[in-house]
């Protein structure tokens, strides 16, 4: 079991193959930049797949979420309009982030910011997930990164959320809660709130970003998302065999 953030960068760094759907395009988009003093040197980098032909409707749904993926990512306007994240597409949006951040050049506030991220697309009998990933630096005290997990059903393009493929939620909830405790070395009857974790009425609660591999199905809390940046982000994973009983869609 991976935790504390290390999934990120496996996905960044690591290079693995996921099974990409053979009608999917996959691109990579770098745009390099000199410091003021042309000591060092700044990435902004997106490696992506997406569909060129969106002929049905969850090709389109995954089109159009990329596309948000990447005008948000870069501090741009997202639209409802665009639909098609081409390469060009995506060099224009990471161009446009490069010349907003040569302006604080002027203003003697200067970092050297980055980005790296991607967008990764992985076939299921009768769904689809697509793996949202990002690690930058915008200024501050420190990086930041956010691993996000998206299901779309084949038939209509439908976004699929835990409700979508488990019967019963708060069954759910109550074995998950075991293996997050778990992960975070808490003891079983210790409060959450005093453990530093930010959960409503200090009550262990699912988020909706999950992803099922080989035999678990896992579950991701983002940096901030339950707890402060210092304790990091939170993976934990539950034995499909566990739950087998509460599932109402294949996983």
């Amino acid at each position: 079991m991976i935790r504390l953030g290390t999934l990120a960068f496996v996905f960044l760094l690591g290079g693995i193959a996921f099974g990409q759907p053979k009608k999917a395009r996959k691109e990579i988009v770098e745009v390099k930049y000199n410091s003021p003093d042309n000591k060092d040197t700044t990435s902004l980098r997106m490696e992506y797949a997406y569909y060129p032909k969106a002929k049905k409707a969850f090709m389109d749904s995954i089109d159009r979420r990329i596309a948000r993926f990447v005008t948000e990512l870069t501090f741009g306007e997202s639209s409802t309009a665009i639909n098609i994240p081409d390469k060009a597409f995506v060099l224009e949006a990471l161009n446009s982030y490069k010349s907003q951040n040569l302006e604080f050049v002027e203003e003697e506030y200067y970092n050297l910011w980055f980005i790296d991220a991607s967008a990764t697309i992985t076939d299921h009998k009768d769904y689809v997930t697509l793996d949202l990933i990002e690690y930058n630096y915008s200024g501050g005290a420190h990086p930041n990164s956010s691993v996000e997990f998206v299901h779309y059903d084949k038939k209509n393009g439908k976004r699929l959320s835990i409700t979508d493929f488990v019967g019963d939620v708060e069954e759910l909830t109550k074995i998950a809660e075991v293996y997050f405790r778990r992960a975070r070395e808490i003891s079983p009857d210790a409060d959450l709130t005093e453990e530093g974790f930010w959960f409503e009425d200090g009550k262990f609660a699912l988020n909706d970003n999950f992803y099922f591999v080989e035999d678990d199905l896992v579950f991701y809390f983002n940096n901030y998302e339950i707890t402060a940046y210092a304790y990091g982000p939170t993976e934990f994973s539950i034995p499909l065999t566990e739950i087998k009983q509460l599932f109402i869609r294949e996983p």
